[in-house]
């Protein structure tokens, strides 16, 4: 779903303001100065001609997708010419700073205490309030692993997810970025220990887990 701008394009001659009719709008993405993808309505269906045209009181608008660093919108009348830039466009905008703090990266910690055990689960059946996205998972150990890497799976429903999650030998923290794993307000975030052939597999564990909300409706 993208994002909406609009606007009404005027100049001042001697105090007295004046619609720009039938002005050049021309459209750009402020990270690289390419002519930006811009449509007529907000599925993106039906393309907008890039630069387009003010109508007889000046208006225009187009709809675009969020991107970092925003816009270019210049528009050009004549000699006439003014550019803006940075210009925010995407759906953020029409939430709620409420909403813009679910969205941003959140955290839950889980403990296991003692030496670690193959196989062992660390934490089962805890349900997210809302349906997330997993992104990151940090290690944390008291005592290193030896021997070989200790590795963490998550569980979904107790089934493993093979989403794996390590922690080097040798190694008191590491992060692990984790792709493709999404889970409802019904599915059972587990954890389980799937570390095989260390000689010593690491003592008191602190496990972090990064997920993100997904998009809300």
């Amino acid at each position: 779903m993208l994002g909406n701008y609009s606007s009404v394009a005027f100049s001042t001659v001697n105090s007295t303001v004046k619609v720009l009719s039938n002005a050049s709008v021309e459209v750009r993405k402020e990270s690289d100065g390419l002519l930006a993808s811009i449509f007529s309505d907000r599925a993106g269906v039906s393309p907008l001609a890039n630069p387009f045209t003010t109508d007889a009181q000046g208006r225009f608008e187009f709809y675009a997708a969020g991107i970092a660093d925003g816009y270019r919108v210049k528009v050009t009348k004549g000699s006439e010419s003014h550019t803006l830039n940075n210009q925010a466009v995407g759906t953020l905008q029409e939430r709620d700073v409420a909403d813009a703090d679910k969205l941003a990266d959140q955290v839950v910690s889980f403990h296991y205490s003692g030496v670690a055990v193959d196989e062992d689960i660390i934490v089962d059946g805890f349900f997210f309030k809302q349906n997330v996205t997993i992104s990151k998972v940090e290690i944390y150990a008291r005592e290193a692993p030896t021997g070989a890497a200790l590795t963490i799976d998550f569980l979904k429903a107790g089934v493993e997810q093979t989403k794996i999650a390590t922690l080097a030998a040798a190694a008191q923290k590491q992060s692990t970025t984790i792709t493709a794993l999404t889970y409802t307000t019904a599915e059972e975030l587990g954890l389980k220990i799937k570390s095989v052939g260390s000689t010593f597999e690491g003592n008191d564990l602190e496990v972090i887990v990064h997920y993100k909300v997904n998009a809300l409706t």
